[in-house]
């Protein structure tokens, strides 16, 4: 696809309404890969509408898109491959809890150790540091 961002790659590790900025950069052209658990983004379940047996949800957030299936939290050659990902990655997006992020070494030092050069996007509700840093939000609050 052409446009501004067309010699952009992009590595999607969110879910749900968060995978929002990686379709953007999609629309503009980068090349996006989105890595999914192997249950699938949580947004596949969201409905109705469903749309051919689709959440409109998912595809909503989701065009612009190329994805992949990986259980790279329990397996060393699906960890390769997302390492891997890193490595080729302009841009990594996670909206991971903080320690989440650290426990899966997708949080930014374990990023910046394999791909120095990435832009890392951490989409978190309160932040990566203090007391709030790994609860959960709703829209109102992260629009917020």
């Amino acid at each position: 696809m052409s446009g501004p961002l067309n010699t952009v790659k992009v590595l999607d590790l969110s879910q749900g309404y968060l995978g929002y900025c990686a379709m953007q950069m999609g629309d503009l052209g980068a090349d996006v890969i989105k890595v999914e658990p192997l249950e699938g983004d949580v947004s596949r379940q969201w409905g109705p509408p469903f749309m051919n047996g689709e959440s409109a949800a998912f595809l909503g957030v989701n065009r612009s898109k190329r994805g992949i299936t990986l259980n790279w939290q329990k397996s060393p050659e699906a960890r390769q491959v997302l390492n891997k990902l890193i490595q080729w990655a302009d841009v990594v997006i996670e909206d991971l809890a903080p320690s989440e992020a650290e426990l899966l070494k997708v949080d930014y030092n374990s990023v910046m150790r394999l791909n120095p050069r990435v832009v890392y996007c951490a989409i978190t509700p309160f932040g990566e540091f203090g007391p709030y840093r790994d609860e959960a939000a709703t829209e109102l609050e992260i629009q917020g």
